[in-house]
Parts: C-alpha cells; structure tokens; sequence
C-alpha cells in the first residue's frame, strides 16, 4: 500500500475514522463529570544517613554508595511497609472519629457526615474522650478479634480514605543524592491528606528509631552479658592463684625459684671448699702426729684434750649453723656467744698443750712447742670443717627437698597463670566490644534522629484535572484503533477488488472494469468515466472479434454467481455500440425485474427484448430458437445473450460454445470461491475459445488503475498537498 492508496483508503472510512473517536471523547467526557478533586501534600525529612557527623569520628561519613542505597531502600520500604499503612490507617480513622466535623485540617464537614454515618455504634463506643492513643489501641484490639469486623474491613477493602490500598499510594523517593526523603499523597479531601502525611512520619520516624536501637541494644546486652561472664571466669582462675600460692608458701614463684637455684649453686661451692680445707687440716694433722713421739700422742689423746675437741666441734657446728640460718641478723647474739666460747675453748686447749712442753723436741729433731702449735691450729680448722660441711650437707639436703618441691610447681602455676592471661584477654576484648557497642548504640541514637525539614502543608487547591487529558487521550486512541483496525481489515480483505487479483484467480484475459454505480461528489465527472470504460470494454470486445467474419457477432454474458451487473453492463454497452450507428439487440431472461434494472434502453439503434427461460433453455442452440418468429437474429450486428448464474442453472452449453464471445461478468465485492473455479473450468472445456472478463462494481479508487488520474475539480491547495504525498513535486497539470 502506497501514501496515494493510503489517503484514499482514510477518505473512504472518513466517517468512521472522525465518528468512533469522538464517541469515545464524548463517553469519556460523560463518565468523568463528576470526577472528585484530588488534593496533594508533601513533606521533606532530612535523614543525615550519607552525610551525618558520627561519634567514631568527626569528620564526615566515608560514602559508600551500595551501602547507602540499601539504607535508604530500608527506610523507604518502612515508610511503605503494610504493616505503617495500618497504623496510619487506625489513628487517622480514629483522629476523625473523634473530630466534631468542623475542622477542614482534619476533615471535611461532609466526610465527616459520611463517616458518621457509615460507622457502627460498636466502634463508636470505643472512643475514648480527648484521650486519643487509648482509642487507637482499643480499635486495634477490636480489629484483632477476627477477619469480619468493620475496622479490619475498612483498612483491607476499597475505602479510599483509611485502607492500606488507598494509603499505599503515597510515594516516598530520596531527593537526587541527597539525605533528604521526600514523602508524597493525593486523596479527595485536603484535611485528610495532611493528617495523613503527618500520622505517617510519626509513625514510620518511631518505627525506624525503634528498629535501630532495638538492634543495637540487643548487642550492648549480649556483650554485657559476656563481660559479666569473663569477669567471673578471670576472678575464679586469679582466686585458684592465691589459694595454690598460699598453700605452697609462694610469695614471687620465679624469684624464690632463682634464689634457691643460686643458694643450691654458692651452697655446692661452699661445701666443695670446706671439703678441701678438711682433706687439707686432716693431712696436716696426720703429717704433725706423725712427727711427734709416741709420749705426745699419747699425752695429746687425753681426756681432756679429747673432750676439748669435741666442745670445739659441737661449738663450730653450732656457730656453722646459726651463720647459715642468720636471716635478718636474728642469731647474732647467739652468735657472739658461740664465738666467744670458742675462744675460750681454744685458750683451754691452748694451756692443756701447754702442759706437753716437757717433751722439747719431736723425734726428727723440731722444737715440740712449734709443731703442737700447728698441730691445734689445724686441729682447730679441721674441727671447723668437720662442723661446717656436717651442717651444710644438712642444708644441702633441705635445699634438694626444697628443690624437688618447687620443681612441679612452675608447671602448674604457669597453667594456672595461663588460664588468667586467657581470661583476662577474653575479658578486656569483651570489655573494649562493650564499649564500642556502645558508642555505636549512641551513634544509632543520635543518626535515627531524623528531622523534618518541610513539614506536610495543606492543600487549598486541588491539582488540575486530568479530564481534559483523558477526553483527548480517548480521541486518539480511539482514532489510532479504528485506524489499525480499517488497515488490518484492509489487509485481511480477501474479495476480488482489483483486476490484478481477478486475472490472477480466473487465469482470463481482462476485457475492462466498469464502475461502481451511486451518488458522487459533484466535482467528479463519473459520466465522463463510466463512458470512458465501457468504451475500453468495448474496444476489447471489437479487438476480441476482429477476426469474426460474418455480420452478426454474437456474445454471450454470462456470470458465476447471482447479482453480478450483467444487465446494467450489457445495457450500457449496447448503448454504447448503438451510438456507433450499429445495431444491437440485447436479449435477457424473462425472470429478469425492472425494479433491479435502472439503466435505460435511450438508443434506437438499441434493442431489448427478452426471452422465456424453460424447460428446454439448455438444449437451445441457435439465437432464432431464443427469439422466435418476432425479430431476426440477421438484422443486428451485434447480439448480447445473458445467461443466469451458471452455477445455480442451467445454461445452453452449445450456444454459448458457437457464440463469437464470451464475456464474464464478476463482481468485485465479493469472494472468489471454490465453485466459481470450477464453474468457469467447465465453460473454458466446452469452449473452444477462452472467455475474457470484466470487473464490475468497482470503486473509484482502483479505477486510477486504468484511467489514470480522475477527473474532477481540485483546488490549488489539494494539488500541491497530493503533489507533496506522492514525491511529485516537478510534475505539471499543462504542457506548454
């Protein structure tokens, strides 16, 4: 389809294309008079989530954009939540219920009637005077009773005031990038839509605050809880401590583990000193003896130098002991005394060797008095020695049991002081945990503060209608539907309509198209073109019999189906071939009625005449059986024979065989059907020349087909517009 095809197919369905869009305007427009006012308020949060000082640092929040969204997408997914829109519903329905009407900021006086009166006295019974927040929870627990009550009804059906449907529609959106939330609603009463806006942010800023330290504190309880736990676990593991200390006599485990380590050490040193000093004295002694005569040993193994040496030895035991055991200096008054018996002991001892000067050589010859002298000193230190490594062998055994006894210890107290590093670590993390829980809890506190920066106003004036809107918006689509739907029924179309499609389905050669018969537009000369293609038709039908020798030429019209325009066809050709100065005769069959036949037989040259269709019509074979004995079949030199639908009758099969033409008659609004193909195949057999065909019926439109360009009275406007849809722009009505 071209844009030529394509205005012309908007001209003819014109009326339609205007008719169908404005019934739906006008419907529209009907249905939309008493269309309520809307009203909208808004209200502006700031939320402080991107941008908000922090009490873990102080300097601006490091953005992080995912992490924002999914913030800003709980706040506003808590503003919208079912569960906020019924707490908004309840307290706004209760808040109006307790109005007294005359308040438009709350209610309009008429919403308020309407209110009134749909409400039951059960729920009324329910308010409670200047006491809001104990209304709005005796309507909760009545609306907790069951699924069939007017409050739980009236929040999840169709009320356009309180149900969650109708305060869904608020729209909550974050301003650009920004911490502000902008909270938007529109409903038919201004007074409403402000308390709305301003129950919500109530509602959903509690909500949010309550969500956030509800989190929050439960974490500062767990933590308090742990450090409770990790306290008494650190206090057990320190108490284990000091009970396994007092019982083990341990003041510092590691010092007095290195102080015996080191006294065990000077200990072995000394009593690997005194052993030489004993090995020594006893040589010494034993090397003296044997230097004397058998008259001195005898006299030094006395009584009472024997009985000297063992004082000595017990008192240089006793002064060994208290020298080792001196803590603090507490033994030195003893040791005073043992050291001054010693004294006196050696000087005893002294005068009893004395007593042996009478002997005033040794046997080899040495003075006596000299080598006793040293005999008793070395007497004396080997005394001391025998004391001393007596009493530190007696201190070397304590040390090994105090060593053995320490040994197993350092094992267990380090276990011991293991479990406390353990619980102390645990318990300072907890406690530094705590801590930051709650500096966090502080920080949630102070971030779910949200303020309101615009807070909801109420409307005086309701947003402009959208009836205007809608009315055009019916025009259009209304338009456009009809439009799709003319092309698609254009394109669906299956019927003849065009000569293209008629050679096409009968496979014959087209002898012409003749219009469509009605009243035109005055600017188009339809007699100009309805003359112009019965003579195209008839100049086919005069080609067709060029070869025809004989003078009466006769051609046989006939159709497939009833109702084709044979008559209205056949008389306007004979007519035509009448003004040639020809004779025509045109005969039809006697069923034929003048009420279906409104052309007329204006030509003398022309004439009708019609013949008895009976029994015996298919066996006809010649014209002058048709015609009797009234007319002559040699005095015309043209006869059209028109046969009903050969479908439906029957037909001269041998007539319409030795006829000069066959002429087809097919209307072009209709079908080609199975049975119009077969019809014609039976006519194309019996014949030995093929039929030529012509369209009938056709619309002006599909005549430009043929005859090019209509004639008819445009204006200059037209043409220039018809030049600018088909790309003509250079092309020219005249030549000069």
């Amino acid at each position: 389809m071209d844009i030529k095809q394509f205005i012309k197919l908007i001209q003819k369905n014109i009326y339609i294309l205007l008719g169908v869009p404005i019934l739906l305007a006008m419907l529209v427009w009907y249905f939309t008079r008493n269309e309520a006012k809307i009203y909208s308020s808004s209200t502006t949060i700031y939320t402080g989530i991107a941008s908000g000082m922090s009490l873990v640092s102080q300097e601006p929040r490091n953005v992080d954009f995912f992490g924002v969204k999914i913030v800003f997408d709980n706040f506003i997914n808590i503003v919208t939540s079912r569960e906020t829109m019924e707490e908004v519903g309840i307290e706004l329905f209760a808040q109006n219920l307790m109005s007294n009407g005359k308040n438009d900021e709350l209610i309009t006086a008429s919403h308020y009637r309407d209110l009134v009166k749909r409400t039951p006295k059960a729920i009324k019974n329910l308010i409670v005077p200047n006491d809001l927040e104990t209304t709005k929870l005796n309507m909760v627990k009545y609306k907790n009773l069951s699924d069939t009550n007017f409050i739980y009804k009236l929040l999840n059906l169709e009320d356009q005031h309180y149900s969650v449907k109708s305060i869904s529609k608020i729209k909550a959106i974050r301003i650009d990038n920004s911490d502000l939330i902008k909270v938007e609603y529109s409903n038919d009463d201004p007074g409403i839509t402000k308390q709305t806006l301003v129950i919500l942010t109530k509602v959903f800023m509690a909500k949010y605050r309550d969500m956030n330290q509800g989190q929050s504190s439960s974490v500062v309880k767990y933590f308090e809880d742990q450090v409770v736990i990790a306290a008494q676990t650190l206090k057990e593991a320190e108490d284990r401590l000091l009970q396994f200390n007092q019982q083990n006599d341990i003041i510092n485990y590691y010092e007095q583990s290195k102080y015996i380590a080191a006294q065990k050490e000077e200990l072995g040193v000394k009593i690997q000193n005194i052993r030489m000093d004993l090995v020594s004295a006893e040589a010494a002694v034993n090397e003296l003896e044997s230097k004397l005569g058998q008259k001195a040993l005898i006299s030094l193994k006395s009584k009472n130098i024997i009985k000297l040496r063992n004082q000595l030895s017990d008192l240089t035991s006793k002064d060994t002991y208290l020298k080792t055991t001196n803590e603090d200096g507490k033994n030195d008054k003893k040791l005073v005394k043992v050291a001054n018996d010693i004294r006196e002991l050696k000087t005893d001892l002294q005068l009893e060797i004395k007593k042996l000067s009478s002997i005033s050589e040794t046997k080899e010859g040495l003075p006596i008095r000299q080598v006793l002298t040293s005999w008793l000193e070395n007497i004396v230190k080997l005394e001391e020695s025998k004391a001393q490594l007596s009493i530190l062998n007696e201190r070397k055994m304590e040390f090994e049991q105090t060593y053995k006894r320490f040994a197993p210890l350092g094992a267990t107290m380090k276990r011991i002081e293991r479990e406390i590093n353990v619980a102390e670590q645990a318990y300072l993390s907890l406690l530094n945990s705590l801590g930051l829980a709650k500096l966090k809890q502080q920080n949630i506190e102070m971030s779910s503060s949200s303020e309101i920066v615009d807070a909801p106003f109420f409307p005086i004036t309701a947003q402009p209608s959208k009836r205007k809107i809608l009315v055009a918006a019916a025009g259009i689509i209304g338009f456009i539907f009809t439009l799709a739907l003319i092309i698609i029924l254009e394109y669906l179309d299956t019927t003849i309509k065009n000569p293209d499609r008629l050679k096409k389905l009968t496979e014959l050669e087209l002898a012409g198209i003749f219009p469509k018969l009605g009243n035109y537009s005055k600017r188009i000369n339809f007699d100009f073109v309805k003359n112009r293609m019965v003579e195209l038709i008839t100049q086919s039908i005069n080609y067709n019999l060029e070869n025809v020798d004989h003078k009466t030429k006769i051609v046989t019209v006939f159709s497939t189906q009833n109702v084709e325009g044979k008559t209205v066809l056949t008389t306007n050709l004979a007519n035509m071939l009448g003004s040639f100065g020809l004779k025509v005769l045109q005969l039809n069959y006697k069923s034929f009625t003048n009420k279906d036949f409104d052309e007329t037989v204006d030509n003398p040259q022309h004439t009708y005449f019609e013949y008895v269709k009976n029994s015996n019509f298919p066996e006809v074979k010649t014209i002058d059986e048709l015609l009797g004995n009234d007319i002559k079949s040699s005095d015309y030199d043209f006869i059209f024979v028109e046969f009903p639908s050969i479908i439906y009758y029957q037909y001269p099969v041998k007539l319409m065989s030795d006829s000069d033409l066959n002429l087809l008659v097919v209307r072009s609004n209709r079908n080609w059907t199975k049975a119009d193909t077969n019809a014609l195949n039976i006519v194309k057999s019996a014949n030995k020349k093929l039929p030529i065909v012509v369209l009938n019926g056709v619309d002006l439109d599909t005549i430009d087909l043929v005859l090019g360009e209509i004639p008819k009275q445009r204006s200059r406007i037209r043409r220039i517009v018809k030049k600018l849809l088909t790309l003509q722009l250079r092309s020219k009505y005249t030549f000069k």
